[in-house]
């Protein structure tokens, strides 16, 4: 498969007269070809080409990473609520536009939002852009010495709610009522669940509310004739939900859009296989050897029996001990030999030993 051709690189904005005024005019742009591994900062010089070049960075394996710093380069103002409304929808909120100031020309507005902290921010949604620091083009440096990119995800939400995707399947989500006893205006609960319980956890930690979407079609995923995607991976690639579980693997990691958590359960995969058919346990004794070979043993301990009888009878001149002068001790002693264990005792004369 041919890799898209990439765009032009923006020329630089029409109030620089020349190279030696633009304070960027040592910078080395590079395509997101030249990109092997994860950056973590990116600096768009774009006047209406910030969706393409976006769109060409998540076309490269490893160049986008919208946890990233963003550094966007415009030529007015006006179009700053409008560049970070558009990077709040790429899911960015690390990005920091930079505009020429209107009362000096080598000064640098750089402004910002905060998502949850009012006025800039409403639960998430941009209201107003927050001039943060200026940039002294002449001297190169800041005018004040803050950070450029403060966190910007507080711990307190204020009750802003958390939308989440997810469809009844236990343990991991429970419902409350069936989906035929709840009225179509009815708002979706759950009772119970692990991931339910793990959600609980985190709203109460965070000050924050949750809003459940209706169960989604396809469950996880589906992908339609369109090739659209549906499901709860469809929620959240289409901004419909902040947040998807029920049971969630790493099998749908194919979704690149998707950023999983860090595994909270493990799950054991088991082989089932048909039981052997079980033997008698006094059956585990003669299986040891096959009937032909339990034959000769027999044959052998008792010719041995014998021939131990006839020595200790008549084959020696010294009295053997009682044990092999019956039939029955002579049998214990072979069978003992073919073990290779120790008889209780030793015979006396060498013929018989």
């Amino acid at each position: 498969m041919d890799e898209p051709a990439p765009n032009p690189t923006p020329s630089p904005p029409s109030y620089f007269e020349n190279d030696e005024q633009n304070p960027m005019y040592k910078l080395e742009i590079l395509s997101p070809c030249d990109f092997h591994d994860n950056y973590d900062s990116y600096i768009l010089w774009t006047n209406d080409t910030l969706s393409r070049q976006l769109e060409q960075l998540k076309a490269y394996p490893n160049s986008w990473n919208p946890r990233g710093n963003f550094l966007v380069v415009l030529e007015r103002i006006s179009e700053v609520p409008i560049v970070l409304e558009e990077m709040r929808q790429w899911q960015v909120l690390n990005v920091v536009a930079m505009v020429p100031a209107s009362s000096d020309r080598n000064m640098f507005d750089l402004y910002t939002w905060f998502p949850y902290q009012p006025p800039s921010g409403e639960c998430g949604k941009l209201r107003e852009t927050v001039l943060v620091n200026k940039c002294n083009a002449q001297e190169g440096h800041l005018i004040r010495n803050v950070s450029l990119f403060p966190p910007k995800i507080p711990k307190d939400f204020a009750g802003c709610p958390i939308t989440v995707s997810t469809f009844p399947s236990e343990p991991h989500v429970m419902r409350v009522i069936d989906r035929e006893e709840r009225q179509p205006e009815t708002e979706v609960t759950y009772t119970d669940g692990l991931d339910i319980r793990i959600l609980n956890f985190m709203t109460q930690m965070l000050n924050a509310s949750t809003k459940f979407l209706p169960p989604p079609d396809g469950e996880w995923w589906i992908v339609y004739e369109n090739y659209t995607w549906g499901g709860i991976s469809g929620d959240l690639v289409y901004g419909r939900a902040d947040l998807g579980m029920c049971g969630t693997t790493y099998g749908y990691i194919m979704t690149k859009e998707l950023d999983f958590t860090v595994p909270y359960e493990t799950l054991d995969a088991l082989l089932v296989v048909p039981r052997a058919k079980q033997h008698p346990r006094w059956n585990s004794i003669t299986r040891v050897c096959d009937l032909p070979t339990w034959l000769l043993l027999i044959i052998v301990m008792i010719l041995a029996a014998v021939i131990m009888l006839f020595l200790a009878t008549y084959g020696t001149q010294y009295e053997e001990e009682p044990d092999y002068r019956s039939m029955l001790g002579c049998l214990s002693g072979a069978w003992a030999a073919m073990l290779g264990m120790s008889v209780p005792r030793q015979p006396r004369s060498a013929p018989m030993r």
